[in-house]
């Protein structure tokens, strides 16, 4: 009980006859800035992104099927002030004595910070490589606008040298 309510990761326990959400614990509250009440109102689907609904379904589709223990995703949630919220989800089942599906484990891990961070460095990175293109772009300019001059500067100086030789 206590590792459910002081987990620093969000763990949403549904139940599966009900189809409501046996428990809800404090860290995905937060992590989302919904009360217990108002996610529930709200509900999952209304606060997952849309771009993110297929997959979630196809996940739930193994489940139901499969039964597994071993599923993750990657999904975007919207925060209460609307801003998205990037998460990794890890699906367990739990099973009823007839072996049919009665619970299912959620366990969240806010990924925002990590995601935000791989953006920046990818955004830094096709900077970093746009400016080399445009440096040798420059470079490769320079040198030619340099070498046709230089080039006509040295034939005439060897004219000159070659008429002052004869």
């Amino acid at each position: 009980d206590r590792i459910f309510f002081d987990a620093k990761f969000g763990i949403l326990i549904f139940d599966w006859n009900t189809k409501k959400f046996e428990n809800i614990n404090p860290a995905f509250l937060k992590m989302l800035g919904y009360s217990r009440e108002e996610l529930e109102q709200e509900g999952i689907i209304n606060i997952t992104h849309p771009d993110d609904l297929k997959e979630e379904r196809k996940i739930f589709k193994q489940l139901l099927k499969y039964q597994t223990n071993d599923l993750q995703l990657i999904k975007r949630y919207i925060h209460k002030d609307k801003s998205i919220r990037w998460c990794k989800l890890s699906y367990s089942t739990i099973l009823n004595s007839e072996n049919e599906l009665a619970f299912i484990i959620t366990l969240i891990d806010d990924i925002t910070e990590e995601r935000n961070m791989q953006e920046l460095m990818r955004e830094a990175k096709d900077a970093a490589e746009n400016a080399n293109k445009a440096k040798s772009l420059f470079l490769a300019n320079m040198s030619h606008e340099i070498r046709t001059p230089m080039n006509g500067i040295l034939g005439m100086i060897n004219l000159l040298t070659d008429s002052n030789l004869n």
